[in-house]
């Protein structure tokens, strides 16, 4: 079974993590054969599924609207001899639909990662989303709360939702002891300090502002805010950090490719988000056993129940967040509880197991 996947980059985000793992544990599938098409570039993890040996087809179009990327899509999908195509991702969503009556030996696979976008507020949108979703025979749903949000937008789409999470590769962060103790150190943290890690886009709807204000309501001093991530908020974040007078208790490392190690080096994680679909941080975080302090947006509470491997508190509300994270820093044994369930919690999430599911769905399309 010859399978390709189209997205638009596979640099860092929630929807590139969820493929290179699914892709990285697909090989326990010898009939499954998995590719990969990004319209821009490869990114770090379409470098690592190279090294993996999966197969990257890369456009390096600029622009994600350029027309002349359905004609270089068309001669790949031609020549390709693939089974499914997999679509992830917005433009990818309209491409695939403008190419897929061309292709009726396929079957045509789409992945909402999201919960919302600006285009379900758009009246006429309405009819031309229908059009596109009409011409893929699955629509997965990566948590309940993103299928019922697009049957909200679309409802006729109920016969054709499935919903199976984003995984995770759980080997990934089993870090020794010894490596997490030389990861604090490289950060500059002594070993009565606390960490506090936020592991994610500097975006507006991923809330890293409303994490420097419960930073500064947070009481003590023995305890950083380590921000790991890039984005187009970060001047914003740092004129903020000024304005709240945290200079020097907020680090902005920048974009990492050594989160597994810094999650090991952290005490809790943190994700002030206003809106997800299923945050691969959180799963992420929980496979490293730390505890995690989240908002209560979309799917996180499908993965994360309050006060077992974390707190859930509402959005943009920093006095509760700056409340869970005292309680969770402040009761070592509390900490160490969230940690073990979470790491059991976790392991419903396997890549391996969701890799499955997937390989089951496409074997019913065909």
């Amino acid at each position: 079974m010859r399978v390709l996947h189209l997205i638009n980059d596979l640099s860092a985000g929630g929807a590139q993590s969820g493929l290179f793992y699914l892709l990285k544990n697909s090989r326990c599938f010898p009939a499954f054969t998995g590719e990969v098409c990004v319209i821009h570039c490869a990114g770090e993890f379409g470098e690592k599924l190279r090294e993996a040996g999966v197969h990257i087809h890369e456009f390096g179009f600029r622009n994600r609207y350029a027309p002349s990327i359905a004609f270089r899509l068309y001669r790949l999908i031609k020549n390709g001899g693939y089974h499914i195509v997999h679509v992830h991702l917005f433009p990818g969503l309209y491409w695939g639909a403008c190419l897929a009556w061309m292709f009726p030996g396929c079957r045509w696979v789409y992945t909402e990662h999201s919960m919302w976008n600006k285009r379900r507020g758009l009246p006429w949108a309405k009819r031309l989303e229908e059009w596109a979703y009409r011409q893929y025979d699955r629509i997965i749903a990566i948590s309940e709360s993103a299928a019922q949000s697009l049957l909200a937008w679309q409802p006729w789409l109920k016969q054709r939702i499935s919903i199976i999470p984003n995984g995770i590769d759980l080997s990934e962060f089993e870090i020794p002891e010894e490596k997490a103790n030389q990861k604090r150190v490289e950060l500059g943290v002594e070993n009565a300090t606390k960490v506090i890690l936020y592991a994610g886009r500097l975006v507006k709807e991923k809330g890293a502002d409303v994490l420097l204000q419960t930073a500064a309501l947070l009481d003590g001093s023995n305890w950083r805010v380590f921000l790991a991530g890039d984005g187009a908020e970060m001047t914003n974040l740092n004129n903020l950090c000024q304005q709240l007078g945290l200079d020097g208790k907020v680090i902005f490392l920048g974009k990492r490719s050594d989160i597994p190690e810094l999650m090991a080096a952290s005490d809790v994680v943190v994700l002030p988000s206003r809106w997800e679909g299923l945050p691969l941080t959180l799963l992420e975080a929980m496979a490293a056993k730390k505890p995690v302090v989240a908002c209560q947006v979309g799917g996180v509470a499908e993965v994360l129940r309050d006060g077992k491997e974390g707190f859930l508190v509402p959005p943009e509300n920093p006095e509760a967040m700056a409340e869970a994270i005292s309680k969770i820093l402040l009761d070592p044994d509390l900490a160490q509880s969230m940690a073990e369930t979470g790491r059991q919690r976790a392991e419903y999430y396997s890549a391996a197991d969701v890799a499955n599911q997937l390989y089951s769905l496409y074997v019913k399309l065909l």
